[in-house]
């Protein structure tokens, strides 16, 4: 039980201080404290709440940075764009009828369905789209550059003339048409285009395999071959490499960044590896006309053995190189878990890094 005794009185001169305090407390508490009250519910519209001046705003809420989207290696389009991915499915082209449709295949490779039963070629995904370059017997959109969301959908149209080449990832949207003297960049769905370099687009003479690298727009100039760079924002053309390039793509070995072509001059059909540092050159005695790089390890088919696929650490060359499938490999697309070769463009194979479970993709005749 509570012990009820008896309060304690105070005298007439404390109870005068204290209701003497009482009160000043009550003039600050209205004058100050109710500064940061909300107004009634029926007011809260037409009477926003009033700060103080002294009092700082809160600090708003971060926003996560979204991540930045899943780059394919430049090889996979300079190779032709036969295969592409999102970093979550894979999207290949496969002959249907006469038609060379997209098919989206999950990353088990197990389940497909048909994103597109377009004529495409030149796949490349990038945010949320698949481009590509449409083949078809109206003149109107022959050869023109479109996209279609990998979610499916209609396929919308990119560029209004044909398009040579392109490139396209998170700085821009690049691209050479025929016939057109320039490479353009626009924005993602083709608008704003602007010429930053200065080349004539043919079938003769022209521009082919466009890629960006480290701020700088790669490509190789037809008229001699040669594979030159321009800053993304224009300016001056520069060359790269001394002699002829049938294709290229970029590696980066122990952390530095080198350019990879076949020389197209003396005929071999020889890899060179091209430090973007220093300018060495280093000839690995290879004769392959398909390649490609991912960490660390270049993938290529072996011109000595019909085109058979093989693949060499480029860490340490002088490691055996490790043979990989008796086809002949015409493309080559590497990908974290899954390898990619035509064999002699009649069908696409995967694979495993390794080697290991291979499988028929996609019919390609």
């Amino acid at each position: 039980m509570w012990n009820r005794r008896k309060l304690p009185t105070l005298s007439g001169r404390k109870v005068v201080w204290v209701h003497f305090v009482f009160g000043i407390a009550m003039v600050l508490f209205v004058a100050f404290g109710n500064a940061e009250a909300e107004p009634s519910s029926l007011m809260a519209a037409a009477w926003p709440t009033v700060r103080p001046v002294s009092t700082p705003a809160p600090m708003p809420t971060p926003i996560p940075m979204p991540a930045l989207p899943f780059k394919p290696d430049v090889g996979n389009l300079v190779n032709g764009g036969q295969v592409t991915t999102d970093g979550e499915f894979f999207y290949a082209v496969e002959l249907v009828g006469r038609k060379y449709e997209i098919i989206c295949f999950d990353r088990s490779l197990n389940r497909r369905y048909t994103l597109s039963t377009t004529n495409s070629s030149f796949l490349h995904y990038y945010d949320g789209f698949v481009y590509f370059v449409r083949d078809s017997s109206d003149a109107k959109i022959h050869h023109r550059l479109f996209r279609i969301a990998a979610t499916a959908g209609e396929p919308e149209q990119v560029s209004s003339d044909k398009v040579f080449c392109y490139y396209v990832d998170e700085t821009g949207l690049y691209y050479a048409l025929e016939g057109r003297s320039g490479i353009y960049r626009s924005d993602y769905d083709g608008s704003n285009p602007q010429v930053i370099a200065n080349a004539q687009v043919n079938h003769q003479n022209g521009v082919s395999r466009l890629a960006v690298y480290d701020d700088k727009l790669y490509f190789i100039d037809n008229k001699d071959m040669r594979v030159y760079r321009v800053s993304l924002e224009g300016g001056e053309i520069e060359p790269v490499t001394q002699s002829g390039a049938r294709s290229f793509t970029f590696a980066e070995v122990e952390n530095i960044p080198h350019l990879l072509y076949i020389d197209s001059i003396r005929g071999s059909e020889r890899l060179y590896a091209l430090s973007l540092v220093d300018g060495r050159l280093e000839d690995f005695r290879l004769s392959c006309r398909y390649y490609n790089y991912l960490d660390g390890w270049l993938y290529y088919g072996d011109n000595a053995q019909n085109g058979a696929l093989y693949r060499m650490d480029m860490r340490d060359p002088s490691r055996p190189r490790q043979h990989l499938a008796n086809i002949k490999s015409v493309r080559i697309y590497v990908f974290q878990n899954w390898i990619f070769a035509s064999d002699d463009s009649k069908a696409i194979y995967a694979f495993h890094p390794d080697g290991s479970d291979r499988r028929k993709l996609t019919v390609l005749k």
